[in-house]
C-alpha cells in the first residue's frame, strides 16, 4: 500500500514540479525553461486525470477508494495552491520588488524539484535490506539522471542561477545513488513477478474480484448440482 501511495505522490509531484518551473520561467522571462516544462504540465495533467478516470471505473472498495481520494486531493490541493500563489504574487506583492517575487517562486520550484527527485529514495532502504532493486524503476531514474545533468549544465553555464543549479545537482546525486543501487542489487525474477502481481491487484482490482466472483459462482453451482 505504501508503494502505491508513493507512486501517487510522485505523479502529483511531477505535475507540481513542472508548473512551478513554468512560473519561475515567467518571472525570469526565460523562454527555454518555460518551453521545456510546458510539456510536463500537459503530460502531468493527462496522467493525473486519466488515472482518476481509470480508478473511477474500477470496482469500488476501501483500498481503491482511498487511493482515488489521495490522488484527487493532490490535484485539487495543487490547483488551490497555485491559485493562491498567483493571487499573492500578482496582488498582495504587487508593490514588492521583482527579486522578492522571484525568490518566493524559486523556493517553491526548488522544493518541488528536490521532492520529485527524492521520491524514489523512499524505496532505497527496502532495496538495501532485501538486496533487490525491483522497487526502483530504472527507465524513470535514468531519465531523471539525464534531466538533472542537462538542467545543471544549463543553470550553471547559461544562467549562472543557483536556483536552477542546486536542486538539479541534488537530483543528479540522488539519481546516481539510485543507479548504483540498481547496479549493486539487480532486480530478481521472483520480485519482478511479485511486483507484476501487486500492480495487477492494485491497478486492476476488478480482474481479481471478477476471478473471485466467478469461483464463488462455480462453487455455488456445484453445490446446487450435488
Amino acid at each position: 500500500m505504501l508503494n502505491i501511495l508513493l507512486l501517487l505522490f510522485h505523479v502529483g509531484l511531477a505535475l507540481i514540479n513542472a508548473i512551478s518551473w513554468c512560473m519561475y520561467a515567467i518571472m525570469l522571462e526565460d523562454y527555454y525553461i518555460f518551453i521545456a516544462n510546458s510539456p510536463g504540465v500537459v503530460c502531468g495533467t493527462y496522467c493525473v486525470v486519466s488515472s482518476l478516470v481509470i480508478m473511477g471505473q474500477e470496482e469500488k472498495n476501501a483500498f481503491s477508494s482511498f487511493h482515488y481520494q489521495v490522488l484527487e486531493n493532490i490535484l485539487l490541493g495543487g490547483i488551490f495552491f497555485f491559485l493562491a500563489l498567483g493571487m499573492v504574487i500578482g496582488i498582495a506583492m504587487s508593490s514588492w520588488e521583482k527579486n522578492a517575487k522571484n525568490l518566493l517562486v524559486a523556493v517553491i520550484a526548488n522544493t518541488s524539484c528536490v521532492l520529485y527527485y527524492g521520491a524514489p529514495c523512499s524505496s532505497m532502504y527496502t532495496v538495501i535490506m532485501t538486496k533487490d532493486s525491483s522497487s526502483l524503476h530504472l527507465p524513470m531514474i535514468f531519465v531523471n539522471f539525464l534531466n538533472a545533468i542537462l538542467w545543471t549544465v544549463y543553470g550553471y553555464f547559461a544562467l549562472n542561477d543557483l536556483f536552477v543549479v542546486v536542486p538539479n545537482s541534488i537530483g543528479l546525486g540522488l539519481s546516481v545513488l539510485q543507479l548504483c543501487l540498481i547496479t549493486v542489487y539487480p532486480a530478481t525474477a521472483a520480485s519482478s513477478c511479485t511486483s507484476t502481481v501487486s500492480t495487477s491487484q492494485t491497478g486492476g482490482n476488478s480482474l481479481l474480484y471478477e476471478k473471485i466472483h466467478l469461483e464463488e459462482e462455480g462453487d455455488g453451482m456445484s453445490k446446487r448440482v450435488n
